[in-house]
């Protein structure tokens, strides 16, 4: 009995001691480790989705990706512009390779015809039977997202005005909406046909009926409408982040500039003497000058000129999500029912008929 007690004693003593701590919420969560669930915006932890790895690419990014009716995966990459086709048996192919360093937008309409936007000095693509052929070049920057309606038209979102255009053939587009936002970031085409648009800075999700005819569905605490989900029931689920264009643009023109960034620029200057070529100059005399002095004027640089367009959208960017709670860079999912804003009353964009 002596014994046990004095196991007991010396087990008490030299034992762990008890820590005690308490997480509250989405921010506690996330400086952890999660296997198999996933965090709601309330911090609360869910099992998580499956997730199967079905194509390993071996480009740096895959930027967009496009269903056929078949099951054909399109794949858009980055940064050397090239598209891969993926059959249901997981055999990738290249399919395509651009000479843009990057294919942000993919589309396959209903007759299969595959479509690629690519950026810097966004130009769409039409690839039919491994052929690929200019087909429209809006004169953005960049092109972010493309979609093909039922009856043949190509819509395609672009970057850095803000503009959404109908493509109805080869070389034939016009404007069908200006959102007045700087990127289209995101387009889809809900139940009823009609076009949906997700914008940066503000994060405006829209609905167009017609040309320059829209609707604000959504206004996100985010800056940036990155992808749409039509369901059938007529509910929307978009994702929205922070931040995410300015990165992608950065990429695209990084991309676009290191093959001739890297390239050697030679300078030669030649000197001529007259005695060189075979002149003989004799010596001139020079007559004397009164010396007279002159006031040394130093010039004033001028003020440096900021561009008051980026300067405004900067501000109207600062003052718009300085309130938020919620972090720019934290990816954000947001379920709309019925296709109705939850929040504010919706804001009617455009009456015009």
């Amino acid at each position: 009995m002596r014994c046990i007690l004095a196991g007991l004693l010396c087990t008490a003593a030299f034992g762990a001691t008890t820590t005690t701590w308490e997480m509250n919420g989405y921010s506690d969560f996330l400086k952890g480790k999660l296997n198999g669930l996933s965090i709601t915006s309330e911090g609360r932890l869910v099992l998580a989705p499956a997730v199967d790895t079905v194509h390993t690419s071996d480009q740096p990014e895959i930027w967009s990706i496009a269903r056929a009716a078949n099951g054909t995966l399109y794949l858009g990459t980055g940064d050397r512009g090239r598209l891969y086709s993926l059959d249901a048996q997981g055999q990738s192919s290249l399919l395509w390779t651009a000479n843009e360093p990057e294919i942000f937008a993919v589309a396959v309409d209903s007759r299969g015809i595959v479509y690629a936007g690519t950026s810097p000095n966004g130009k769409v693509y039409r690839i039919e039977s491994g052929r690929a052929t200019e087909y429209f070049a809006p004169e953005s920057a960049y092109i972010w997202g493309l979609v093909a309606a039922a009856n043949g038209d190509l819509f395609v979102a672009t970057g850095d005005q803000g503009k959404i255009f109908r493509v109805t053939g080869a070389g034939r587009g016009e404007v069908y909406y200006e959102t007045g936002q700087a990127h289209v970031t995101a387009l889809a085409m809900d139940a009823q046909g009609r076009l949906l648009a997700g914008t940066e800075p503000n994060g405006i999700l829209y609905r167009v009926t017609g040309p320059q005819r829209a609707f604000v569905l959504y206004d996100a605490t985010l800056p940036e409408i990155r992808s749409i989900i039509p369901a059938a029931d007529g509910s929307i689920y978009l994702a929205a982040l922070g931040g995410g264009v300015s990165r992608l643009a950065t990429a695209a023109y990084t991309a676009a500039t290191s093959a001739t960034s890297q390239i050697p620029r030679l300078q030669t200057s030649i000197t001529v003497t007259a005695q060189q070529a075979g002149q003989t100059q004799p010596p001139q005399p020079q007559a004397t000058q009164p010396q007279t002095t002159t006031p040394v004027t130093t010039a004033t640089p001028p003020p440096a000129v900021e561009d008051s367009r980026e300067a405004s959208q900067c501000l109207k960017w600062m003052n718009t999500y300085r309130t938020s709670s919620i972090s720019l860079n934290m990816p954000m999912a947001v379920s709309i029912p019925n296709g109705e804003r939850s929040g504010p009353k919706p804001v009617i964009q455009n009456l015009s008929t």
